[in-house]
């Protein structure tokens, strides 16, 4: 059952309902994994690594951005143009550098929150994803059972309409064939003058 989806990237602004139904769909997922939300609020719960993350990650653009970013660039040359080509480069490649950082905090993150938990939920999900396969592997056998079941009780009873209803009505349509045939034989020898 093996199903390839093509998907494209998201470009669109998630929108709230969007949000909404995603945050329900994984709390659904996790409600039925089973005692999975039960996480305690301590050092190292998932929650005590993602809140702080959060509010790091605003105070880190800022410091990184007042930092590092610059406004007046000294060039050996007065030329005006080559400070703003030389500052746009410059501030483009400060923000690929901020961009593989933010990528890379969340990659590292993401390893630490799978080494701590996500071993014993992804074999979990894979369990249950197995269980689902055979599940369905065993439905889609008693559905073709049952479809062979009810093809062969359809034409048991079209045989046994066949035998039970159409021979008696055949034979004694035949029946009026002859009569009728002896009537237009009777008519006919019949003379009427």
């Amino acid at each position: 059952m093996n199903q390839n989806f093509d998907v494209l990237c998201y470009l669109d602004k998630i929108t709230e309902d969007e949000l909404k139904n995603a945050k329900y769909l994984i709390e659904q997922e996790i409600n039925e994994l089973g005692n999975l939300n039960n996480f305690s609020y301590t050092k190292g719960s998932i929650q005590s690594k993602i809140i702080p993350y959060s509010t790091e990650k605003n105070s880190q653009s800022n410091y990184f951005n007042d930092k590092y970013f610059i406004d007046n660039i000294l060039c050996d040359n007065n030329n005006i143009q080559d400070q703003i080509s030389i500052k746009k480069l410059y501030n483009q490649g400060l923000s690929k550098i901020g961009n593989t950082y933010e990528h890379l905090k969340i990659y590292y993150d993401n390893l630490e929150l799978l080494k701590e938990y996500g071993e014993d939920l992804w074999i979990k999900y894979l369990d249950i994803l197995k269980n689902n396969q055979k599940y369905l592997q065993i439905y889609e056998k008693h559905l073709s059972k049952s479809i062979q079941d009810i093809n062969i009780n359809r034409k048991n009873q079209q045989i046994e309409f066949a035998t039970s209803k159409l021979d008696p009505l055949l034979r004694e349509l035949e029946q009026i064939h002859r009569e009728n045939i002896k009537l237009i034989l009777l008519l006919k020898s019949i003379d009427f003058k």
